[in-house]
């Protein structure tokens, strides 16, 4: 796996899904928001792209 900002990959097939601002920090909270998956938004660094 990586673990560097400067090559991190988020892939999706969604048309919708703008990526262009999107952060290492925002995978966890869009995974979780993708599998629905109820979370305290407030304890993650970044915010979910779904």
């Amino acid at each position: 796996g990586m673990h560097k900002f400067e090559n991190s990959l988020l892939y999706s097939t969604e048309p919708d899904l703008d990526l262009s601002d999107a952060n290492l920090f925002d995978v966890t909270p869009t995974v979780l928001d993708l599998l629905d998956v109820e979370y305290n938004a407030q304890q993650f660094d970044g915010n979910s792209l779904a």
